[in-house]
């Protein structure tokens, strides 16, 4: 309520003081743009954009800007408000993410795919080498995927979007013991083999205890001997890791090692 009031007040007073609009983060964290899509108030955003007197793509204290936050706010009216006032659809904050990035991280389709009818670039790629569609399998945000996997007919660019694109989907899913997610992309054409720094999405899985995701890897018949960058298998950096979860590391260790002996004796 008094956030409502404040910011009220700062609209009745831009036409005599339109740099109280800009306003920075001494008082507020960006500007009362910011604030009110914070708030999730498309009405007062859109009065805000229609008196001219604030910039659309004003970036606060981490690099982020209105359309940043209305990807966390529960609110699409909010997100066409902005995107049919003309904010720029490809800024990123100080760590490379993009609103795109945000509406797959919050799981929010409908902002997703009105990004994408306005151009907005889905390939793109932060700071630690993550697309929008990486974020979505790492944050286990299934309908996302899903949706994702249907609408772009280009799988390649999702499984690689250049050259500074070095996370995996399938380890990160594995990673977060995201199973459907998993079993998602495997069927969609998926290396299951896939080795990164990190070793395969079974080094991932089993050196974060998913025990689920490591029967699923096992029966979908990922090899369990392949090795990361230190040549570890993933028995072994599931051994090093086994302070992580030592609850599930006794059940990924049996795993793991019935694997190998089955393998064995095949």
């Amino acid at each position: 309520m008094e956030k409502s009031y404040c910011c009220f007040f700062l609209i009745q007073r831009a036409s005599r003081s339109p740099k109280l609009l800009s306003y920075r983060k001494n008082v507020f964290s960006g500007t009362v743009l910011h604030q009110a899509v914070q708030m999730g108030n498309a009405v007062m955003a859109k009065s805000l954009l229609d008196m001219e007197s604030v910039w659309i793509d004003e970036e606060d204290g981490k690099g982020r800007t209105a359309l940043h936050y209305s990807m966390e706010q529960d609110s699409f009216d909010v997100v066409k408000v902005l995107v049919t006032a003309g904010a720029n659809l490809d800024c990123v904050d100080i760590h490379g993410i993009s609103g795109c990035h945000l509406a797959c991280k919050e799981g929010r389709i409908n902002a997703f795919e009105l990004l994408m009818l306005h151009q907005a670039d889905v390939f793109c790629i932060d700071n630690a080498g993550k697309t929008p569609f990486d974020i979505a399998c790492e944050f286990g945000k299934q309908k996302m995927v899903e949706y994702m996997l249907g609408a772009i007919d280009n799988f390649s660019l999702l499984q690689h979007a250049g050259d500074g694109h070095k996370a995996s989907a399938l380890h990160l899913a594995a990673r977060n013991g995201h199973t459907h997610i998993v079993c998602l992309l495997l069927e969609n054409g998926w290396d299951v083999n896939r080795i990164t720094a990190s070793g395969s999405a079974l080094h991932e899985a089993a050196g974060y205890g998913r025990a689920q995701v490591v029967r699923f890897l096992l029966h979908a018949g990922i090899n369990s001997s392949l090795t990361n960058a230190t040549g570890l298998t993933a028995l072994e950096y599931a051994k090093k890791n086994a302070n992580r979860n030592p609850i599930t590391f006794k059940e990924i260790r049996f795993l793991l090692k019935r694997n190998i002996w089955e393998y064995a004796t095949f």
